[in-house]
């Protein structure tokens, strides 16, 4: 369930930031998911976006758990997550539509990604 919810703060995390700062590089509210050929509202496609990118991460730190020394345990997990966690919304995001990454920038693309896996294990742990 903490999963779940570090997901879905993360999802709402990406998207209100990708509305607030993303948006107003763009003419539509629309997303245009190419292999679907299909517009999406757009903080739809950027709750799922850091939805998947929280699990893609979470789950990375799962494999590597276990080569980390316990006393930088905390710092490798969450220097670790947010590079996953970025590169992952940057990836998710261009096998979306191609031209997401040219139009957003892909630094801007990585830095959504990896602020929103800080400011979701933030909350995530006051939470727990």
């Amino acid at each position: 369930m903490e999963d779940f919810t570090k997901a879905g703060i993360q999802g709402a995390l990406s998207s209100g930031l990708a509305v607030y700062g993303l948006q107003s590089r763009r003419d539509s509210v629309a997303f245009n998911v190419s292999f679907i050929d299909k517009d999406i509202p757009f903080w739809a496609v950027m709750f799922g976006v850091g939805f998947a990118s929280s699990f893609i991460s979470d789950y990375l730190h799962l494999l590597v758990k276990k080569e980390i020394p316990r006393k930088i345990e905390d710092e490798v997990s969450l220097a670790l997550g947010s590079l996953v966690s970025g590169a992952s919304t940057t990836g998710l995001l261009y096998v979306l539509n191609k031209n997401s990454i040219p139009e957003f920038g892909a630094t801007n693309a990585f830095m959504l990604g990896a602020g929103s896996e800080l400011a979701s294990n933030y909350i995530n742990k006051m939470l727990y």
